[in-house]
């Protein structure tokens, strides 16, 4: 599978992250994790806007009711981009001076869920966590470094997962009523030339796409856990989630870092921390909505 990516606009960040498509209004929401900042493309006339946040933002995701859902280093808030009015849901139960909020997303049933990274490195003491309906927030995975690499299955009943420094991909099974996970298994190992597992997304076809970052790959896996491609994304060495949008979800998006990179990679790859994107022949799905 050969895509052809191209930067979009010239926006740049440190760390962009969690590109999310509202199919209602068009627009590409992702996050500026250290500016921080929510932003929102609009296709339609190329346009970027720009919600500054009050500290680093890991992710998004859409509401049913409208506006946004976001996990901050703080904790979790609702975001109305019409007033750019922030309202708090949830105050971390982590320490924000080594722990952030990073990749998160929501669920077939509604559920908001998002994942920790412990800056330090030194210990396992990030955690997936999920946020219900009734906002009430549940510690789902412990023992985790950096959070990453979330999706779920077409059907509802499955739900992959990553924490990046093991390169490893667990498929665990979803409760679709309680949102209980149980039966962990292995579903991929990435590493090496591979790169290591970062953002993904989960597509028409019910395969999982996940960001191979340190390698400018993307990498799609067939539900029994095969890898049917890898994709090299020319732009960048540092892709770190893809996401589907545009007409028809036909439009395959890539956000990218350049923080912490090299001077020497930075001048081969110039346009790292920018955002990239390139028809596919492959469709998206349409995101799913938090219905808190």
């Amino acid at each position: 599978m050969n895509l052809a990516f191209e930067r979009v606009g010239d926006v740049e960040g440190a760390v962009l992250e969690g590109p999310t498509w509202d199919a209602a209004t068009a627009t590409l929401w992702f996050v500026d994790i250290t500016a921080p900042a929510l932003v929102a493309h609009r296709p339609a006339d190329g346009g970027f806007t720009r919600h500054p946040m009050p500290c680093d933002v890991g992710c998004l995701g859409l509401r049913a009711g409208g506006g946004l859902i976001v996990a901050l280093r703080s904790g979790v808030s609702f975001y109305d981009p019409s007033t750019r009015q922030l309202t708090p849901v949830f105050a971390a139960d982590w320490d924000p001076a080594t722990t952030r909020a990073n990749d998160g997303g929501c669920d077939r049933q509604g559920r908001f869920w998002f994942g920790t990274m412990f800056e330090p490195r030194t210990s396992a003491d990030a955690v997936l966590y999920r946020v219900d309906a009734d906002l009430s927030v549940h510690r789902v995975v412990t023992g985790l470094t950096i959070s990453n690499g979330l999706g779920f299955g077409l059907d509802g009943t499955s739900l992959y997962h990553a924490d990046t420094p093991t390169s490893t991909v667990w498929r665990w099974r979803l409760d679709p009523a309680t949102g209980t996970l149980t039966d962990r298994h292995e579903f991929a190992r990435l590493g090496g030339d591979l790169g290591r597992p970062d953002g993904a997304t989960v597509d028409a076809e019910d395969h999982y796409w996940v960001a191979g970052i340190s390698a400018g790959l993307l990498h799609r896996f067939a539900p029994d856990g095969r890898l049917v491609a890898s994709v090299p994304v020319a732009p960048t060495l540092w892709p770190t989630m893809p996401c589907f949008g545009g007409d028809h979800l036909g439009t395959l998006y890539l956000t990218s870092l350049r923080q912490g990179r090299a001077a020497p990679d930075l001048a081969r790859y110039p346009h790292s921390g920018g955002l990239f994107s390139a028809p596919s022949p492959i469709r998206g799905i349409p995101a799913p909505r938090f219905a808190g």
